[in-house]
Order: C-alpha cells, then sequence, then structure tokens
C-alpha cells in the first residue's frame, strides 16, 4: 500500500515538474517575442532569410 502511494506521488510530482517546464517555456518565449522589434526581425531576415 505505501509502495502504491509513493508511486502515486511521484506520477503527480512528474507532472508537476513537467508543467513547470511547459510553463516556463511558454514564459521566455513571450519575453523574447516581445524583444524582436521590426528592425530586429528585418535584420534577422537578411542576416539568414531561410530561418525567419
Amino acid at each position: 500500500m505505501e509502495d502504491k502511494h509513493h508511486f502515486k506521488r511521484a506520477v503527480e510530482n512528474e507532472h508537476s515538474y513537467l508543467q513547470g517546464m511547459r510553463d516556463g517555456v511558454r514564459l521566455i518565449v513571450a519575453l523574447l517575442h516581445d524583444r524582436v522589434t521590426p528592425d530586429t526581425k528585418r535584420e534577422m531576415q537578411e542576416a539568414d532569410p531561410n530561418e525567419y
């Protein structure tokens, strides 16, 4: 019975960890996206037009 409880907690902890990672990635993407102004986007496209 105790092993079942530990397994359930481990699954819950893993789920929470993965959700936190996803949230962190979304935050970073949003912050980086806000930093890209039209001028910087144009410069990035000129540097590598196939990438953007």
